[in-house]
């Protein structure tokens, strides 16, 4: 409705440890480049992180965010109309993790989470109930050069009935440059369609990728 809609993780200030506060922001602009500060969210902690947000079926909204106080499980707010914010509770606990990423496809809704060894998968039919799958995507190594390493922080983006997995891996081990300091540290972006399975997702990171994206529509279904 002419605006756009920012959701960000504010720290104030510069930190030598983790303990800080980190909160998460709302943030309204008509041009992408002046923005108005809406308000801070009522969430579960004052230390949370990795904001997602989904619009569901009945039109109103969900943001998923890492509470880094409550064990690192990712919890949940809800939104009818994106400035008015409801404490909703725990999404996933079976497990620490952060980056939750989530998405509507092929009849049901996934969620994506970065779990430092691969990317666990969840899945839905309502954004509520999550089922969490046994394999994660990405674990362990591919065989591709600079991609020889778990993958990390993760989104998708859907075009014509298909997904693709953006991720990204540090240069550990073979694709270091010997030479470059912090080479292990490097970051890469790679890509990978995802596929289903039995009601499973699926991603083959040794077969080459080709992304096709149509104009985007809404990037929400």
């Amino acid at each position: 409705r002419g605006l756009y809609h920012m959701f960000v993780v504010v720290v104030p200030g510069t930190f030598h440890d983790w303990n800080a506060p980190r909160d998460i922001i709302h943030l309204t602009s008509k041009d992408l480049a002046v923005w108005k500060f809406e308000s801070k969210l009522p969430l579960s902690s004052n230390r949370t992180i990795d904001p997602y947000i989904f619009k569901l079926d009945n039109g109103s909204w969900r943001l998923w965010y890492k509470d880094e106080v409550d064990h690192g499980y990712i919890h949940y707010v809800n939104s009818p109309d994106l400035y008015q914010w409801t404490v909703g509770g725990v999404a996933i606990n079976d497990r620490p993790s952060e980056g939750p990423i989530v998405f509507h496809w092929r009849g049901s809704i996934w969620m994506i989470v970065d779990a430092w060894c691969g990317l666990g998968v969840y899945k839905s039919s309502d954004a509520l109930h999550w089922t969490p799958q046994k394999e994660n995507l990405l674990a362990g190594a591919g065989d591709l050069p600079t991609d020889r390493s778990e993958g990390h922080h993760a989104d998708v983006a859907i075009s014509n009935g298909r997904a693709f997995l953006y991720y990204f891996v540090q240069q550990e081990g073979p694709d270091m440059v010997p030479n470059k300091p912090e080479s292990a540290n490097r970051s890469v972006l790679q890509a990978v369609e995802l596929t289903e399975q039995d009601g499973q997702l699926k991603a083959d990171r040794n077969r080459p990728t080709f992304v096709s994206l149509a104009p985007a529509g809404d990037r929400y279904r």
